[in-house]
């Protein structure tokens, strides 16, 4: 999945649960005209989000944090599968010295 994908699929999840009563305004690769993008990402984010709408607890704070937290066993899954191929392809010094960089990269 393309990191960008990854964080705007927030946007569309929250139109999926939201659309019709807030007007969300989606990035251009999201448009109807264009669908550049995969929507099963953001329909596996607005799962969680259809819950607390149902339960009655989607407050502004939980709205917005829990999608974050959906895309935790994904980043963590991510994490460990880069540490396992470092340390295969690499010494593990330098795996170390690869995870590092890549986990404190702004990028």
């Amino acid at each position: 999945m393309q990191p960008d994908e990854h964080w705007q699929s927030i946007e569309v999840a929250y139109k999926a649960v939201y659309g019709g009563e807030t007007d969300v305004w989606l990035p251009w690769e999201w448009l109807p005209q264009y669908r550049l993008r995969n929507a099963i990402y953001p329909m596996y984010l607005s799962i969680p989000l259809h819950i607390v709408k149902i339960l009655g607890i989607d407050t502004n704070f939980v709205v917005r944090n829990l999608p974050y937290l959906a895309h935790l066993p994904f980043v963590l899954i991510n994490d460990w599968y880069y540490w396992r191929i470092c340390t295969k392809l690499l010494s593990h010094n330098a795996a170390r010295l690869a995870f590092a960089l890549f986990f404190f990269n702004c990028f």
